[in-house]
């Protein structure tokens, strides 16, 4: 994401990989992919030299990911598995669609495919 700013002075967040063209036509106009257009203060070097940076960064969080040591604020539960045979006497447990018995073969296959 690169950071800019229209002409009425209101800044824009847009996402580099989603940029199609960038001409300067005097005003600089970033076309998307999807035709959207905006027309910003910078000049197309300005916005190639930002798209760089922003895609060199991306590069080095490759190689040097950042790794959160603090502990998760979102508290963990056991969960029962939905398919083992004990579930069916719960009955909070998901039903499960009927399957009739004839439309599965010998080998597992249904409808006989």
């Amino acid at each position: 994401m690169i950071r800019t700013t229209r002409l009425n002075d209101s800044e824009i967040v847009v996402n580099a990989d989603l940029i199609e063209v960038i001409e300067a036509t005097p005003d600089t106009v970033i076309t998307l992919i999807d035709g959207t257009r905006f027309v910003v203060r910078e000049s197309p070097d300005v916005l190639i030299e930002r798209i760089q940076q922003y895609r060199a960064a991306l590069l080095s969080m490759r190689d040097d990911p950042v790794i959160h040591t603090e502990p998760s604020t979102v508290p963990l539960a056991l969960v029962d598995n939905p398919h083992s045979s004990d579930s069916s006497d719960d009955p909070d447990s998901p039903d499960e669609p009927d399957v009739p018995d004839d439309s599965v073969d010998g080998a597992g296959s249904v409808g006989g495919v």
